[in-house]
């Protein structure tokens, strides 16, 4: 395949590859997170979520302004 992989320690990494279909490259964020305990509420869930989503954001602003 086409594609390069950035591991960002045990909980991110980055996918990079070629669209298909335009002279441009794609990029993939993935982060996870431990599991929540059994019991979590949904609020401390939302809030994990949340969690998540800002260190996303940040991992693929930090890669955009590397690719510059």
């Amino acid at each position: 395949r086409n594609f390069l992989l950035f591991q960002l320690g045990d909980a991110a990494r980055i996918a990079l590859r070629p669209s298909g279909t335009e002279p441009k490259a794609k990029a993939y964020i993935e982060v996870c997170s431990p599991p929540c305990p059994h019991g979590t509420s949904d609020a401390d869930w939302l809030k994990r979520c949340g969690e998540v989503d800002v260190l996303a954001a940040k991992i693929a602003d930090a890669f955009l302004l590397l690719c510059k």
